[in-house]
Protein backbone atom coordinates (compact mmCIF):
# COMPACT_ATOMS: atom_id res chain seq x y z
CA UNK A 1 0.00 0.00 0.00
CA UNK A 2 1.64 3.80 -1.13
CA UNK A 3 2.42 5.72 2.03
CA UNK A 4 1.14 8.77 1.75
CA UNK A 5 3.37 11.52 1.70
CA UNK A 6 3.03 13.83 5.40
CA UNK A 7 3.90 17.63 5.17
CA UNK A 8 6.97 17.14 7.39
CA UNK A 9 8.19 14.77 4.90
CA UNK A 10 7.44 17.18 2.11
CA UNK A 11 9.84 19.91 3.87
CA UNK A 12 12.23 18.03 4.84
CA UNK A 13 12.17 16.87 0.78
CA UNK A 14 12.29 20.38 -0.42
CA UNK A 15 15.50 20.95 1.93
CA UNK A 16 17.69 18.30 1.38
CA UNK A 17 17.17 17.17 -1.92
CA UNK A 18 18.80 19.34 -3.84
CA UNK A 19 22.14 19.25 -2.00
CA UNK A 20 21.88 15.69 -0.83
CA UNK A 21 19.87 13.62 -3.23
CA UNK A 22 17.70 10.41 -2.96
CA UNK A 23 20.04 8.36 -1.06
CA UNK A 24 20.09 10.12 2.14
CA UNK A 25 16.37 11.70 2.22
CA UNK A 26 15.84 7.44 1.18
CA UNK A 27 17.28 6.54 4.47
CA UNK A 28 16.07 9.36 6.80
CA UNK A 29 12.05 9.14 5.57
CA UNK A 30 12.18 5.50 5.28
CA UNK A 31 11.50 5.30 1.53
CA UNK A 32 12.75 4.07 -1.63
CA UNK A 33 14.67 5.87 -4.07
CA UNK A 34 12.82 5.59 -6.18
CA UNK A 35 9.71 7.08 -4.64
CA UNK A 36 12.11 9.78 -3.78
CA UNK A 37 13.15 10.61 -6.84
CA UNK A 38 9.45 10.54 -8.64
CA UNK A 39 8.29 12.69 -5.42
CA UNK A 40 11.13 15.18 -6.34
CA UNK A 41 10.52 15.34 -9.73
CA UNK A 42 6.60 15.81 -9.48
CA UNK A 43 7.42 18.51 -6.99
CA UNK A 44 9.36 20.03 -9.57
CA UNK A 45 12.27 19.77 -7.24
CA UNK A 46 16.24 19.19 -8.65
CA UNK A 47 19.50 18.36 -7.66
CA UNK A 48 22.18 21.18 -7.47
CA UNK A 49 25.52 20.80 -9.23
CA UNK A 50 27.50 19.71 -6.10
CA UNK A 51 30.59 21.50 -7.00
CA UNK A 52 28.31 24.93 -7.38
CA UNK A 53 26.13 24.12 -4.50
CA UNK A 54 26.59 26.01 -0.59
CA UNK A 55 27.30 23.57 1.70
CA UNK A 56 26.60 24.56 5.46
CA UNK A 57 29.37 25.06 7.73
CA UNK A 58 29.64 24.56 11.33
CA UNK A 59 28.49 27.70 12.86
CA UNK A 60 25.29 27.87 10.41
CA UNK A 61 24.23 24.28 11.62
CA UNK A 62 24.97 25.08 15.60
CA UNK A 63 22.81 28.17 15.03
CA UNK A 64 20.18 25.63 13.57
CA UNK A 65 20.00 23.40 16.13
CA UNK A 66 20.98 25.41 19.60
CA UNK A 67 17.19 25.62 21.05
CA UNK A 68 17.47 22.20 21.29
CA UNK A 69 21.11 20.69 21.57
CA UNK A 70 24.40 20.93 21.93
CA UNK A 71 26.99 20.56 18.81
CA UNK A 72 29.93 18.94 20.72
CA UNK A 73 31.88 17.78 17.34
CA UNK A 74 32.95 19.37 13.92
CA UNK A 75 30.00 19.19 11.46
CA UNK A 76 31.64 17.80 8.01
CA UNK A 77 28.20 17.26 5.93
CA UNK A 78 24.52 15.86 6.53
CA UNK A 79 25.43 12.37 6.38
CA UNK A 80 28.22 11.96 8.75
CA UNK A 81 27.88 11.30 12.24
CA UNK A 82 28.94 13.99 15.08
CA UNK A 83 28.48 14.02 18.89
CA UNK A 84 25.36 16.11 19.94
CA UNK A 85 24.20 16.74 23.54
CA UNK A 86 20.12 17.10 24.38
CA UNK A 87 19.64 20.56 26.45
CA UNK A 88 16.67 19.32 28.57
CA UNK A 89 18.30 16.13 29.95
CA UNK A 90 22.07 15.90 29.06
CA UNK A 91 21.99 12.85 27.07
CA UNK A 92 25.19 12.52 24.44
CA UNK A 93 25.11 10.67 21.65
CA UNK A 94 26.02 10.43 17.71
CA UNK A 95 23.79 11.60 15.09
CA UNK A 96 23.84 12.76 11.67
CA UNK A 97 22.49 16.19 10.90
CA UNK A 98 20.28 15.34 8.66
CA UNK A 99 18.32 13.07 11.50
CA UNK A 100 18.45 15.85 13.88
CA UNK A 101 17.21 18.52 11.32
CA UNK A 102 14.16 16.14 10.44
CA UNK A 103 13.17 16.40 14.05
CA UNK A 104 14.23 13.28 15.32
CA UNK A 105 14.15 12.64 19.04
CA UNK A 106 16.83 12.22 21.66
CA UNK A 107 17.07 8.48 22.24
CA UNK A 108 16.73 9.19 25.94
CA UNK A 109 13.63 10.86 25.86
CA UNK A 110 11.86 8.45 24.06
CA UNK A 111 10.16 5.74 24.84
CA UNK A 112 9.93 3.31 22.05
CA UNK A 113 9.11 6.08 19.06
CA UNK A 114 7.71 8.24 21.80
CA UNK A 115 9.11 11.93 22.60
CA UNK A 116 8.25 12.06 27.11
CA UNK A 117 8.06 15.89 26.93
CA UNK A 118 5.89 16.84 24.01
CA UNK A 119 1.74 16.33 23.68
CA UNK A 120 0.20 13.26 23.44
CA UNK A 121 -2.66 11.80 22.30
CA UNK A 122 -4.48 8.23 22.82
CA UNK A 123 -6.81 6.86 20.46
CA UNK A 124 -9.35 4.66 19.65
CA UNK A 125 -9.78 3.77 16.10
CA UNK A 126 -11.76 1.37 13.84
CA UNK A 127 -10.45 -0.64 10.54
CA UNK A 128 -13.88 -1.52 8.69
CA UNK A 129 -12.15 -3.59 6.48
CA UNK A 130 -10.79 -5.75 9.01
CA UNK A 131 -13.72 -5.22 11.47
CA UNK A 132 -11.08 -4.37 14.11
CA UNK A 133 -10.57 -2.01 16.91
CA UNK A 134 -7.03 -0.44 18.14
CA UNK A 135 -6.22 1.88 21.10
CA UNK A 136 -2.71 3.38 20.88
CA UNK A 137 -0.68 6.80 21.60
CA UNK A 138 1.37 8.80 19.55
CA UNK A 139 3.25 12.14 19.55
CA UNK A 140 1.77 13.11 15.66
CA UNK A 141 -1.61 11.50 14.82
CA UNK A 142 -1.65 12.95 11.10
CA UNK A 143 1.37 10.85 10.62
CA UNK A 144 0.45 8.12 12.55
CA UNK A 145 -2.91 7.01 10.89
CA UNK A 146 -0.71 6.62 7.73
CA UNK A 147 1.06 3.41 9.34
CA UNK A 148 -0.92 0.81 9.51
CA UNK A 149 -1.74 -0.70 6.62
CA UNK A 150 -5.69 0.25 6.42
CA UNK A 151 -7.44 3.31 6.20
CA UNK A 152 -8.65 4.06 10.40
CA UNK A 153 -11.88 5.54 11.07
CA UNK A 154 -11.04 7.65 14.63
CA UNK A 155 -13.66 7.01 16.71
CA UNK A 156 -12.01 9.02 19.93
CA UNK A 157 -8.77 11.42 20.33
CA UNK A 158 -7.88 12.57 23.74
CA UNK A 159 -5.23 14.86 23.90
CA UNK A 160 -2.74 15.40 26.85
CA UNK A 161 0.11 17.93 27.45
CA UNK A 162 2.53 15.04 28.26
CA UNK A 163 3.29 11.00 27.29
CA UNK A 164 3.05 10.03 30.67
CA UNK A 165 -0.51 11.62 31.40
CA UNK A 166 -1.50 9.95 28.12
CA UNK A 167 -0.22 6.89 28.98
CA UNK A 168 -2.30 6.64 32.49
CA UNK A 169 -5.57 6.92 30.30
CA UNK A 170 -4.17 3.93 27.41
CA UNK A 171 -3.34 1.71 30.83
CA UNK A 172 -7.27 2.27 31.79
CA UNK A 173 -8.58 1.84 28.58
CA UNK A 174 -6.51 -1.35 28.07
CA UNK A 175 -6.82 -2.53 31.53
CA UNK A 176 -10.75 -2.68 30.94
CA UNK A 177 -10.28 -4.27 27.80
CA UNK A 178 -7.43 -6.59 28.25
CA UNK A 179 -10.04 -10.15 27.98
CA UNK A 180 -10.98 -8.57 24.68
CA UNK A 181 -7.04 -7.66 23.56
CA UNK A 182 -5.54 -10.10 20.67
CA UNK A 183 -2.29 -9.44 18.22
CA UNK A 184 -3.73 -10.14 14.76
CA UNK A 185 -0.80 -9.43 13.03
CA UNK A 186 -2.81 -7.89 10.09
CA UNK A 187 -1.58 -4.28 10.61
CA UNK A 188 1.64 -2.98 9.28
CA UNK A 189 2.01 -1.63 13.06
CA UNK A 190 0.64 -2.16 16.28
CA UNK A 191 -1.07 -5.21 16.44
CA UNK A 192 -0.53 -5.43 19.99
CA UNK A 193 -3.51 -3.78 21.17
CA UNK A 194 -6.00 -4.31 19.00
CA UNK A 195 -9.42 -6.54 19.18
CA UNK A 196 -12.55 -7.66 18.49
CA UNK A 197 -16.09 -6.07 19.61
CA UNK A 198 -18.63 -8.59 18.93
Amino acid sequence: MRKTWTEEEIEFLKEFYPTEGPSLCAEVLDRTRVSIKKKAAAMGIKLIDKYNERRSSHEDYVKLVEDDYEVLEPYINTRTKILHRHKTCGHEWKSTPASIKANRSCPNCCIGNFRRNVPSSVYLIHFPILGLHKVGITNNWERRKHEFGYTPELILLREFETLEEAEELERTWLNNMSEYMLNTGELKAGNTETFYIG
